[in-house]
């Protein structure tokens, strides 16, 4: 993965973890969100929300 991609996400997941915030991601399999937190020196998904494809 190119630097400034892993920068993005990285930067992406900082502030979703720090801020409580639902990340709605566009490039995975599946349909909803997730909760992302801190673990140790990296992130970890907390939580999924599936929502319906409409």
């Amino acid at each position: 993965m190119c630097a400034s991609r892993k920068t993005s996400r990285a930067r992406m997941f900082a502030y979703a973890a720090d801020h409580n915030a639902l990340v709605l991601p566009a490039h995975l399999p599946g349909h909803g969100a997730f909760e992302i937190r801190r673990e140790g020196a990296g992130f970890e998904l907390s939580g999924w929300a599936p929502f319906s494809r409409t």
